[in-house]
């Protein structure tokens, strides 16, 4: 745990940094400031509802797809298997999960919030708009460093599934510290503690190609940020990267190319993601500055039994021209703070096999790699880290393909624990 911008009455800032990492387990959160979707629908914490067999003998692990587009039985026990399921519940028109937050982020320190997730499926597809619901979210999360954020978004499917779009806003404040790009030998012991007030939306839609699993998506971004930092010494890299108090302006459109066969877009067992992403502010557009970031993620699942599951990720990142610190690329895995190892590019790869040993239990096994470094054709002061874990799933939601549970994870900086709603790496 670290205490942003309240400095020690008396230790050495040294010795500060060994004290704030003592603490080092916790109920932690990926919170990248400026993917609000990604906040919006990847945030929710909520509590595990377990429960025993209300009489019948259970089944083997369901797929999804098979299972009916029509609730029969209770609204929260599976008629299949008695078990507890909220499948029925979140079907009807008033079905919604009301979300609460854990936060003890070593980012950002402990905290809480809430969210309200609604999440119906589509009428008149079947099994598929149980897979690919219509999702909206609003909620807003509050820890003892001074973060406060507040976010709303929507995902909705159109034309027959042809056409998907995305609304979401964000505002509040983040506090983070900044420990370089790459390797920095100055910063990396003495990182910079910063504060961002951001303001923003952003808006688009995804086309599929005639009826394949490709996509075409475009949106456009605004935010204004204020950035500022508790102290700024007078170091080259400070003079550099211009690290001085600033309002900072982003306004520009985002291009992708998407390939989806996922049998599910919350806790997948089959099937393949990838996304490629061009995100851009535009001077012209109303934005500060002229830059570019590109982004490449691989999701693969691949169904090795019945019960298992072989889950692979793969991510490149690359900042084009003179992106502000904060937008610059970061490893972003289990067991690795938030916002901790940024880079002006980074690599990362994950690998994750979850094994539905009981009923509707499962156990996972994960770990991975990512490197972060500051040049981008050599890499020189470059920064690696490794982290892995185990957890464990709760099959909460049957017909939409919905696990629920708990990892515990270990890097670098110690060791972290996260509750999963959905697949750790849930991709709308």
């Amino acid at each position: 745990m670290r205490d942003f911008l309240v400095p020690h009455p008396t230790l050495p800032p040294s010795k500060r940094r060994n004290a704030r990492t003592e603490l080092r387990w916790s109920n932690a959160r990926r919170f990248p400031a400026l993917s609000i979707l990604a906040g919006a629908l990847a945030l929710g914490l909520g509590p595990v509802w377990f429960a025993f067999p209300a009489g019948a003998a259970a089944d083997p692990p369901a797929d999804p797809s098979a299972a009916p587009a029509t609730n029969d039985g209770s609204l929260f026990f599976d008629p299949k298997d008695g078990w507890l399921d909220i499948s029925g519940f979140l079907a009807t028109k008033a079905g919604f999960l009301a979300v609460p937050m854990i936060m003890t982020e070593p980012t950002l320190g402990y905290g809480g919030g809430a969210s309200v997730v609604f999440v119906g499926p589509r009428e008149g597809r079947g099994a598929e708009g149980f897979k690919r619901p219509n999702i909206t979210a609003a909620g807003g999360v509050a820890t003892e460093n001074g973060t406060r954020v507040l976010f709303a978004a929507d995902l909705r499917h159109w034309l027959d599934d042809r056409l998907k779009t995305v609304a979401a806003v964000v505002g509040g404040r983040v506090r983070l510290d900044f420990y370089g790009l790459g390797h920095d030998r100055v910063l990396r012991g003495n990182p910079l503690e910063y504060q961002l007030k951001i303001a923003g939306l952003r808006i688009g839609g995804k086309y599929r190609i005639g009826k394949s699993s490709w996509w075409v998506g475009a949106s456009y971004q605004f935010f204004t940020v204020a950035a500022s930092f508790a102290q700024v010494l007078d170091l080259p890299i400070i003079r550099r990267l211009n690290l001085g108090p600033k309002r900072t302006r982003l306004s520009g459109p985002i291009v992708s190319i998407v390939y989806d066969s996922r049998d599910t877009i919350f806790t997948p067992s089959s099937g393949l993601f990838s996304e490629t992403t061009l995100g851009t502010s535009w001077e012209a557009l109303g934005g500060t500055s002229t830059y570019q970031t590109l982004d490449h993620v691989t999701l693969g699942y691949l169904p090795l039994s019945e019960t298992v599951t072989l889950g692979l990720r793969g991510d490149l990142k690359r900042g084009l021209g003179d992106p502000p610190f904060y937008v610059e690329p970061s490893i972003d895995m289990r067991g690795v703070p938030a916002r901790r190892y940024q880079g002006k590019s980074v690599a990362q790869g994950e690998v994750e096999v979850r094994w539905q040993f009981w009923r509707r239990f499962s156990l996972v096994v994960f770990g991975g790699s990512g490197i972060a470094w500051a040049d981008g054709t050599h890499f020189d002061r470059s920064e690696s880290v490794h982290a892995g874990g185990i957890g464990f799933r709760y099959e909460l939601a049957r017909r939409f393909g919905l696990h629920y549970g708990m990892d515990v994870a270990y890097g670098p900086d110690g060791g972290t624990f996260y509750f999963q709603l959905g697949s750790a790496w849930m991709r709308p």
